[in-house]
């Protein structure tokens, strides 16, 4: 596979990510249960597939993801990887355990050091965050990160960062095909300052994935971003209306292209993210092996021009509704 060098750092990482979220997620658990078993199977076949990007949380599944992940490395992968975690804004209060979070962290994923440690999810304080931004510098100063990164951050916030001196390698935010406020103001900063784009939900856990070509079909537990209809979904934060009418167009628009061009309905999606040259690694999720091939299978599909402007035109409407907000599950949240 393809691997490009991740914005101001030296690393060069596939042009998928594998998401680990669902690592050692239980019954109980957003994704249900994932047998320890299957997820080291999975990370040798995206290993030997050419994946070599890895990301997970330090909220994941409370820290089982981490665990699930450092017990599928430890057997002499770990050189092979790139291991990208994200850490929680904290609280005042907590900034003194900062840097013994991060080595409880490494301690789950059994590792000496991270390759990339982003910010996860910031608040709009901003003495808060550049408390945080400290916090995190300095942990990569002592040799315990080897990158920084940020992850849903705005143009304003990323200018902080810059501010401080502080060099973003990367920053990890929603975009995809019915998702593109991050093109109006986003990438232009990001390229502009060599920071990498690491894009996720890229098939909206499945939306676009071909198998719905209506909104009722669409489970209510995946029915949670601005897209659609508060009234109906007590999950639903952003208090709106949605756009579920322009939203039920564009599904059905898309199962049309992919029949007229015999491109998978995934594979078209995100050949679309990938077409974007500030985007570095488009980051999927995978629950089972036959979804980690059909992703990279995906990755892999080149889109001719034509292909490409057909998906922009399809797309548009949705995009001119969602405008410049770059947080899927509220309204111009954290972005300034």
């Amino acid at each position: 596979m393809e691997k490009v060098k991740l914005g101001c750092s030296e690393m060069r990482v596939s042009r998928m990510t594998l998401g680990c979220w669902t690592f050692g997620s239980s019954s109980g658990s957003y994704w249900g249960a994932q047998e320890a078993a299957e997820s080291e199977a999975l990370l040798h076949e995206a290993l030997e597939m050419g994946v070599n990007c890895f990301d997970t949380a330090f909220v994941y599944n409370d820290g089982e993801a981490e665990k699930a992940l450092g017990e599928a490395s430890c057997h002499g992968l770990r050189e092979k990887m790139i291991i990208c975690n994200k850490i929680p804004q904290l609280p005042y209060e907590a900034l003194p355990s900062y840097e013994q979070q991060v080595r409880e962290s490494l301690a789950r994923l059994r590792t000496d050091y991270l390759d990339v440690l982003l910010m996860h999810w910031p608040c709009n304080d901003k003495d808060l965050l550049r408390a945080n931004l400290e916090q995190l510098q300095n942990v990569k100063d002592k040799g315990l990160v080897r990158a920084v990164g940020v992850s849903n951050f705005g143009v304003g916030q990323m200018e902080i960062a810059r501010e401080m001196g502080i060099e973003i390698c990367v920053n990890e935010l929603a975009y995809n095909i019915i998702h593109r406020g991050a093109e109006l103001a986003v990438f232009p900063y990001t390229e502009k300052n060599n920071i990498g784009v690491m894009a996720y939900m890229p098939l909206m856990q499945g939306i676009l994935s071909g198998k719905y070509d209506s909104i009722e079909a669409i489970p209510v537990v995946r029915r949670r971003t601005l897209h659609f209809d508060s009234r109906t979904n007590d999950q639903i934060r952003h208090g709106g209306p949605g756009m579920e009418a322009e939203l039920q167009t564009f599904l059905r628009e898309l199962l049309r292209v992919s029949e007229e061009s015999g491109i998978s309905c995934s594979a078209l999606c995100i050949g679309f993210i990938l077409s974007n040259r500030a985007v570095s690694t488009v980051l999927a999720g995978c629950r089972t092996r036959k979804q980690l091939r059909e992703n990279v299978q995906a990755v892999e599909t080149g889109l001719p021009a034509d292909l490409l402007d057909r998906l922009h035109e399809i797309s548009a409407p949705i995009a001119a509704l969602c405008g410049a907000n770059c947080d899927l599950w509220q309204w111009n949240s954290r972005v300034w």
